[in-house]
């Protein structure tokens, strides 16, 4: 059974990264940007990218790789999702 990957803003889960990060972009990240785990709202995306990527816990790096376009590698997925 392949892995399900959640919604760090509400209960969607998938099998699909890539169907994980439209998501996100579609529904969370259209007017309001803020942070689900400091409750920090930010005025623009560029601002909540910077603020996730100073952050060096896993469930930071876990949604900067989530709101960006970078590839995730296999290593980095297999770290930053195994708690899901």
């Amino acid at each position: 059974m392949k892995n399900l990957y959640s919604c760090p803003y509400c209960d969607k889960k998938t099998n699909v990264i890539s169907s994980l990060k439209r998501h996100i972009r579609r529904n969370h990240l259209t007017n309001e940007f803020y942070c689900p785990y400091c409750n920090k709202e930010f005025e623009s995306i560029e601002r909540l990218r910077y603020h996730i990527r100073i952050k060096s816990d896993r469930l930071h790096q876990k949604l900067y790789f989530l709101i960006t376009k970078r590839i995730i590698k296999r290593e980095d997925k297999e770290f930053l999702f195994s708690g899901d």
